[in-house]
This record gives C-alpha cells, sequence and structure tokens, in this order.
C-alpha cells in the first residue's frame, strides 16, 4: 500500500493597479440605493480589489483548505494473479481552461458604440477623420464603489467571477487484475474512472431578478 496527500494552494489573479473585481450576490447595491423590484431592495454588487468592500488584492479569496489525498493498493492473490487498485483527488490549477483570470473583464473592456447616421444613411453623423467626436466611453476601472455600480447596472458582467467559490476538482481511481497464462502470455483487464466535482461553467443564468 501507498498513501500520500497533497496540499494545494491554486493562487489567485491579481493585477498591479487593483484593476480586477468579483461579484457579491448578497450585498446591496449602492448604485440602486432606494430603488426596488417589486417591493425587493436590489443585491449584486462588483466589488474592487483592495477596496473597502474587498480589502484583498487578489480577485477572489485564496483557498487554503485543499487536500488531495493519494492512495495505491497491490495486492498478489497467488503466483500468476495480481489486483491492483489506485484514486485521489486532484485539485485544478487557475490556469486551466476554466479560467479565472481577468482577461477582459467587463470593468476593463468598454465599447463605444459609433453613429454611423441620424437620417436613415442620407448622410453620414460625422466624419471619418473624427468619427467620436465625444470622446470614448472610459472603463470603470477601480473607479468609486458607488460610480462604478452606475455604469456596471443592467448590463453584463462578463468574466467577473463569485467572489466565493468551491474549487473544482476531479476525482480519478481505477481497479486492474493481471493474469500470467502459459506460454509467458500475460493478460490485463482494468477500470478506470473520472468524475468532475464543481467544476465551473459560463452562461449559466442561476439567479435571475424577479
Amino acid at each position: 500500500m501507498t498513501a500520500g496527500i497533497r496540499w494545494e494552494i491554486p493562487g489567485v489573479w491579481s493585477e498591479r493597479y487593483n484593476r480586477v473585481a468579483s461579484f457579491s450576490p448578497r450585498e446591496l447595491n449602492p448604485a440602486l440605493h432606494g430603488i426596488t423590484v417589486k417591493g425587493e431592495r436590489s443585491y449584486g454588487a462588483v466589488d474592487f480589489a483592495n477596496t473597502p468592500q474587498k480589502p484583498e488584492k487578489g480577485m477572489m479569496k485564496e483557498h487554503f483548505r485543499l487536500f488531495a489525498p493519494r492512495l495505491g493498493l497491490a495486492y498478489r492473490l497467488n503466483e500468476k494473479t495480481v489486483v491492483r487498485a489506485g484514486g485521489g483527488i486532484y485539485y485544478l490549477p487557475s490556469t486551466l481552461q476554466f479560467s479565472v483570470a481577468p482577461w477582459a473583464q467587463t470593468i476593463n473592456s468598454y465599447a463605444t458604440q459609433w453613429l454611423a447616421t441620424t437620417d436613415g444613411g442620407v448622410t453620414p453623423a460625422d466624419s471619418i477623420s473624427n468619427p467620436f467626436p465625444n470622446g470614448f466611453i472610459s472603463t470603470p476601472g477601480n473607479s468609486p464603489h458607488d460610480k462604478a455600480q452606475a455604469l456596471l447596472v443592467g448590463g453584463g458582467l462578463s468574466n467577473i467571477p463569485l467572489q466565493s467559490l468551491r474549487w473544482p476538482y476531479q476525482e480519478q481511481w481505477n481497479f486492474t487484475v493481471q493474469r500470467q497464462l502459459p506460454g509467458g502470455v500475460a493478460v490485463e483487464a482494468a477500470y478506470a474512472g473520472s468524475e468532475g466535482v464543481h467544476l465551473p461553467t459560463g452562461g449559466l443564468q442561476a439567479d435571475f431578478l424577479p
């Protein structure tokens, strides 16, 4: 029998100027103070790193309790037959495809729409030399809390994770029987299993407002 355990600390994403954020679904949104929807107050706010709402510099809270056990067994039934089994838990790294990296977070990626025409295409609204005379819509970045919330209310929050999530992991196990046959031939039959737990997903509308 062989046994072991790994202590995993996956790390969290941070940014030099604290331009990362996470979503807090149980926080009253300061930009909607006094505004109710069907009598209910509006919960849910984007909290920026290194602010009173979220003192940590990381995008999410670090995980320090990820312990991954391993176990392997081998048993010889007789001179020609061996049984083997093993299993373990493997935590997913933060750089996997299920990424929580701050690529294109809504707070850093805004689009200024171009107004091509105001008379149905008869004449252009603005010249090509100055297509955005009113300037560009600046990104919230790490703006004051209430100002940033006002910019974000009503829009999609792309790539902004919840502040507290169960860390995803994979369970793997296997069972093998090996048998020696006459003539120096060996036969092996094996079963291997794998299951993902708490795997993240995108585009899930799990908590619509009333």
